[in-house]
C-alpha cells in the first residue's frame, strides 16, 4: 500500500473533466488498497481542511502543510501551477517522493513563465492525449519523462424513472430527436462549437419539429449561449450545470459534442459508457476516441453539423450499432480498472 496525494484544483461535487478524472483516480487507486487522501482548491478534499483551499499562493501554502501532515509517497498534481508548486515546497522535506503532474485543459496562467521551471522538478508529466502532448511539449519545451494518461469512466447504468423523471422536469418527453451537449461554457473555442451547434437546429427542426437541444453547462460565456439560444426558442434549452449529467447523456438520441478547444472529451466517453450514439467535431484529442465506427465526426460549420444530424436521426439501425460499439470501445479500453497498469507504472508501483 503506498501514500498518494492527490492535489487539484476541482473535486466532486464540482461537475468538470477535472473533477471527474480526480473523482476516477481516487476511485481506483483506494480500490486497489492505497492510502489516498485529496487536496482541493474548489470541492470537497477528503477531510474538510483540504476542501475548498482555494488558489494561488493561499493554495500553496495550505496544501505544502498539510502534505506534511500526510507524508505521502506519491503527489499527483492536476491542470494548475499552484498544485506543483505546493508538492515541490512539500518535497524540500522529503525529497524521496514521487511528484506527477498532470496537463487537463489549456495552461493559461500569468505564471507561465515560471512554469517551465517548476515542470522540470516534476519525475513525470502527463497529458490527456496524444495531441496535447505534441502541442505542449515545444511551447513549454518540455523534457524528461512524458507520458500519456488519458481520463477513463466505468460503465454506468441510469434508471429507467431517473430518465423519465429528468424528461419530465424539462419538458422533452417524447421530444424526437433530442440532442444533448455536456460541457464548460469558459473556454472560447469549446463555446464556438456550441454555438455552431445551436445555429444547426435551425435546419434540423424545419425536418423534425420536435428536435430538441440541451446545453448542460455554466461558465462566463454563458449569456453568449443563451442569447444564441433565444432566438431558437424552445427547441434549445440551456439548463446549467448538473450535479448528476448522467439522465441527460441517457436520454440524448444523439450526444452531440461539437467544440473546437478540446485536448480530450470526458464527457464524450461518459456518452459512449451509456451506449449513446455520439457525433464529435474532429478537434484536437476527440480523435484519438471516436474513429468512425464507435461514433462519427463532423467538420466544421453550422451545414454540415446538421446534415449529420439529420442523417444520423433518420437512420435508427445506425445509430444503435454506433452506440453499441462506443459502450463496447469504453469496456475493453477506457475504464479506470484498464489505466491502473499505467497507473501503477507511472506511480513506480510495480515492485
Amino acid at each position: 500500500m503506498s501514500r498518494i496525494a492527490l492535489l487539484t484544483p476541482y473535486a466532486r461535487p464540482l461537475v468538470g473533466g477535472i473533477s471527474s478524472f480526480v473523482n476516477g483516480l481516487r476511485e481506483i487507486l483506494m480500490r486497489h488498497g492505497h492510502d489516498v487522501s485529496v487536496v482541493c482548491g474548489e470541492g470537497a478534499g477528503d477531510v474538510p481542511e483540504r476542501s475548498n483551499v482555494g488558489t494561488g499562493l493561499h493554495f500553496v501554502g495550505v496544501a505544502a502543510g498539510e502534505l506534511r501532515r500526510i507524508a505521502p509517497d506519491i503527489i499527483h498534481c492536476h491542470a494548475h501551477w499552484h498544485t506543483l508548486a505546493a508538492a515541490l515546497r512539500y518535497r524540500r522535506f522529503n525529497s524521496r517522493a514521487r511528484v506527477v503532474f498532470s496537463f487537463h485543459t489549456t495552461i493559461r496562467t500569468p505564471w507561465q513563465v515560471f512554469l517551465g521551471r517548476w515542470l522540470k522538478g516534476a519525475d513525470i508529466l502527463t497529458f490527456v492525449s496524444a495531441y496535447q502532448l505534441a502541442s505542449l511539449r515545444n511551447r513549454l519545451q518540455l523534457g524528461g519523462d512524458l507520458r500519456i494518461l488519458r481520463p477513463a469512466t466505468d460503465i454506468n447504468f441510469v434508471r429507467a424513472e431517473a430518465i423519465d423523471d429528468w424528461q419530465s422536469q424539462y419538458g422533452v418527453k417524447g421530444c424526437f430527436p433530442l440532442f444533448v451537449f455536456v460541457g464548460p461554457l469558459e473556454y472560447p473555442g469549446k463555446v464556438a462549437g456550441v454555438l455552431e451547434l445551436i445555429n444547426s437546429m435551425r435546419s434540423v427542426r424545419s425536418r423534425f419539429a420536435t428536435a430538441r437541444l440541451i446545453v448542460v453547462g455554466d461558465g462566463k460565456y454563458r449569456p453568449r449561449v443563451a442569447a444564441a439560444a433565444k432566438v431558437l426558442g424552445e427547441s434549445v434549452l440551456l439548463i446549467g450545470s448538473q450535479t448528476d449529467p448522467y439522465p441527460a447523456f441517457a436520454s440524448a438520441d444523439i450526444y452531440s459534442h461539437i467544440s473546437y478547444e478540446e485536448s480530450f472529451g470526458i464527457a464524450i466517453l461518459e456518452a459512449m459508457a451509456l451506449g449513446r450514439c455520439v457525433l464529435a467535431s474532429g478537434e484536437g484529442g476527440i480523435a484519438e476516441i471516436i474513429d468512425g465506427s464507435n461514433g462519427l465526426l463532423v467538420s466544421r460549420g453550422a451545414p454540415e453539423i446538421s446534415s449529420a444530424l439529420i442523417r444520423l436521426a433518420e437512420d435508427p439501425a445506425t445509430r444503435i450499432r454506433l452506440g453499441e460499439s462506443a459502450r463496447d470501445t469504453v469496456a475493453r479500453r477506457h475504464t479506470w480498472e484498464s489505466r491502473y497498469p499505467l497507473l501503477s507504472s507511472i506511480y513506480g508501483l510495480e515492485a
